[in-house]
């Protein structure tokens, strides 16, 4: 069986994302849970640099300001290789929920563990663990 290293092959070039969506439902991105039917927006802006990275992410709810799809959810993360197949990453943040104002009583910490599975080129498997306080 061939050793790897603990962390992946270094990327020289970063990577910057800005992803904006409109959706027709709520959905929540780590449980894919339907939050409620309204019409939504959300921008996701993404950087990557050896293996490790941040994050911001807000969600707004088009038809209700008050409704759970209102957040904000700025995090950093680390990637790492287990095996040629399966990477792990570790996600750190905090979810500012905004039903009320910027940053409601019940916005809280979270920690994620994601595991990567590449079974092929066309196929790969992502399982996530969310943590909150």
């Amino acid at each position: 069986m061939k050793a790897y290293t603990q962390e992946l092959p270094i990327r020289e070039k970063p990577t910057f994302q800005v992803v904006p969506r409109i959706n027709s439902a709520g959905h929540f991105p780590f449980s894919g849970a339907l939050a409620n039917k309204h019409i939504n927006f959300d921008l996701n802006i993404f950087f990557e640099h050896k293996n490790t990275g941040f994050f911001i992410f807000q969600s707004f709810d088009l038809q209700d300001r008050h409704s759970i799809v209102n957040y904000l959810q700025p995090g950093i993360f680390k990637k790492f290789r287990l095996t040629s197949k399966v990477k792990l990453g570790t996600f750190f943040g905090y979810v500012f929920s905004q039903t009320k104002g910027f940053r409601d009583p019940d916005s809280d910490y979270f920690t994620a563990g994601v595991l990567y599975w590449t079974i092929n080129d066309k196929l790969k498997v992502e399982n996530t663990a969310l943590f909150f306080d």
